[in-house]
């Protein structure tokens, strides 16, 4: 709905989802990302043949896509780690911009949806790995830049192994079509004005801070669309006890309508 409500060309939108009553006019931009590594499959039974000097003819020496997967793992937190000392963003803590493993499989054989399609059998060596990153970055980054410079991690890593070089990781991104934009609106922008303003009214100072999590002020930015979140205090987001503190709906929904009022600059 978001999405759809993007096209129409709006002029800002307020996004009212819970914020703990902070104005948010910031959030990182959202990635999620697989790599498959593919190895050669044997028998764990000839694995010393391809871990050890030996002269013992062994037919084809496996190559562990799993081993390799991990080896990765290391190379893409090093990348991880340089992003979160070198690079900040007023409003958002320090080390936000994280590349998290959160999906790993490795066995014998690709199937038709990418994944290992033999699993549960560790006598036999993984010739694929399949890992699934779900990658944040800052407000003030583009996309582009992250994936490409993420790619150039994958591809230097590649390098530092023989095998890998003449069978380099595949990258997919929007994985389960997922992909969310930074948000950035300026602090002087009239939407953020008049709702710090409105905050400022109600008698109680404006905390003005960025989002850790995607909202769908998302799909509004990537239209070029100013977009702010504020919306009243709860918790359990995402959970089955989800909830909402009806004082702070009341107070939220008073901010929002004054808000209104000064943006559009209605005489009352």
């Amino acid at each position: 709905m978001a999405a759809a409500a993007a096209s129409r060309g709006l002029a800002g939108v307020l996004i009212a989802e819970p914020s703990g009553g902070a104005l948010r006019p910031w959030a990182g931009g959202l990635e999620w990302v697989r790599v498959t590594v593919r190895g050669r499959s044997g028998h764990s039974a000839r694995r010393f043949a391809s871990i050890y000097p030996t002269k013992v003819d062994v037919g084809v020496r496996s190559v562990n896509a799993l081993e390799l997967g991990a080896r990765l793992l290391a190379a893409v937190r090093e990348l991880e780690t340089r992003w979160g000392l070198e690079r900040s963003f007023h409003g958002m803590p320090a080390g936000m911009n994280t590349i998290s493993p959160g999906v790993m499989m490795a066995g014998c054989g690709e199937g038709p949806d990418g994944l290992p399609a033999l699993l549960g059998n560790p006598a036999m060596v993984p010739d694929i790995c399949v890992i699934d990153f779900d990658m944040k970055f800052l407000p003030h980054e583009r996309s582009a830049n992250i994936r490409r410079e993420f790619e150039d991690c994958i591809a230097r890593f590649a390098k530092s192994d023989p095998w890998l070089e003449e069978h380099p990781p595949a990258v997919r991104w929007e994985l389960g079509n997922l992909h969310f934009p930074p948000v950035d609106t300026p602090l002087d922008h009239p939407l953020t004005q008049a709702v710090e303003a409105s905050i400022a009214a109600s008698g109680r100072p404006p905390e003005i801070v960025g989002s850790l999590g995607v909202t769908d002020a998302a799909h509004y930015a990537a239209k070029g669309i100013p977009a702010v979140v504020f919306g009243p205090s709860g918790g359990g987001q995402h959970g089955p006890d989800e909830f909402v503190l009806l004082s702070s709906v009341r107070e939220t929904s008073a901010i929002i309508a004054d808000s209104i009022v000064r943006l559009c600059s209605v005489k009352t």
